[in-house]
């Protein structure tokens, strides 16, 4: 009889599929992606022709290659031992706001007295101990401050949370937004000064005009721009092109939302990030991040039999797993979970 290996309940592996894709704009993604999620880590994985080949995520690439913020150091110096639990919490909340969000997107609509219980549902699942009241009060605001947006700017979907990587620069992410909108744009649009010393020239003007756009979500009530949030939506722009030829030439609108706590009328914080890194600084990066990082060498230590102090030598109950051993193991569970045809 096999024994069962236990590599922890905090480690999962998901095969990842885009929440929603315009049939008559995009094709599915090219290639299907995996994730192994752990508490420290998260590693992207495809398997295609018999090979696997890993994919740092964007957030934990961008950690190792960019400098962390004085700010960010003084904050988890004030908050001590607490600044885990709450960066965790926070992880959470965002998570879930972002399932409602595409929700929203695909639906057109949402109804806001089902939030209580699809919070309390979601802390169930995860064991989370949390104020619901507190978290469905401020996701109802997210909700009306999202769809304030949505309709000012006349956002269409064309793919919500896909799934892609890139080799180019050999990571990968969920993209949260793909879309088109309404972005108010100045340029000349045929209007001419009617008077003074430029009449008849032409005037500079503001119109709404149509653009496709990249929308990366974040849960932040605060204003400000990280680094961080600019070249995130810079890789994510590269792997669309990458992925989807047709976008190739496209020039996309990179942008990055997140709620205000408005308390009058629904209100967030809508910041464009288009052109602030070149290919060749994101490329340097890339080169940095692999020359010092290799996620193929990840290990976990699995558990397994029964501890008997009988025994002076405890080595059948643990051993350090390869990433390709834990791969193999959880595609199997997969295998084994799937329906039978």
């Amino acid at each position: 009889m096999n024994e069962k290996i236990d590599l922890g309940q905090d480690l999962t592996v998901e095969e990842l599929r885009s929440l929603y894709f315009d049939e008559d704009a995009l094709r599915l993604p090219p290639i299907r992606l995996f994730r192994i999620n752990s508490k420290d880590m998260r590693i992207y994985y495809t398997f295609e022709k018999k090979s696997h080949q890993f994919f740092p995520g964007v957030t934990g690439f961008l950690k190792k290659v960019l400098p962390t913020s004085p700010a960010l150091i003084n904050w988890q110096i004030e908050m001590g031992d607490r600044a885990e639990d709450f960066v965790a919490e926070r992880a959470a909340y965002g998570s879930l706001m972002h399932t409602l969000f595409a929700v929203l997107l695909i639906e057109r609509q949402f109804d806001l007295e089902t939030i209580h219980g699809i919070v309390s549902d979601y802390c169930e699942k995860k064991e989370m101990n949390v104020d619901e009241i507190q978290w469905s009060r401020e996701l109802k605001k997210d909700i009306v401050a999202f769809a304030q947006w949505m309709i000012d700017f006349q956002v269409k979907p064309l793919a919500i949370e896909v799934p892609l990587c890139t080799w180019r620069y050999g990571i990968a992410t969920l993209v949260d937004l793909v879309c088109k909108m309404m972005i108010p744009t100045k340029g000349f649009w045929g209007e001419v000064y009617k008077s003074g010393a430029k009449a008849g020239q032409p005037k500079e003007t503001t119109k709404d005009c149509e653009a496709h756009a990249i929308v990366d979500f974040k849960s932040r009530k605060k204003y400000y721009v990280t680094e961080t949030d600019e070249l995130q939506l810079a890789y994510c722009e590269a792997m669309v092109k990458e992925n989807y030829p047709e976008f190739e030439e496209k020039d996309f609108r990179l942008f990055s939302w997140h709620p205000k706590d408005w308390v009058t009328a629904p209100g967030s914080y809508f910041t464009e990030h288009t052109n602030k890194h070149t290919k060749h600084e994101m490329e340097l990066l890339s080169e940095l991040y692999h020359l010092k990082n290799d996620v193929t060498k990840y290990t976990r230590i699995s558990f397994k039999g029964v501890v008997e102090l009988s025994k002076k030598d405890l080595a059948e109950n643990f051993s350090r797993l390869t990433l390709m051993e834990i791969v193999s193991i959880e595609e199997t569970k997969l295998s084994e979970n799937e329906p039978k045809k």
